[in-house]
């Protein structure tokens, strides 16, 4: 079984996501990951 879900941030001049699809579900480390990757200032 697949766990797959998005990471948005959105804003008054910002909308931003990361997606992701993987067997295990991710860790907070991930999602912390994923965070840094959207580019919030």
């Amino acid at each position: 079984m697949k766990h797959r879900g998005r990471i948005q941030a959105q804003g008054e001049h910002l909308e931003s996501s990361e997606s992701w699809s993987q067997e295990e579900p991710p860790t907070k480390e991930d999602g912390l990951q994923m965070l840094e990757n959207l580019g919030l200032p």
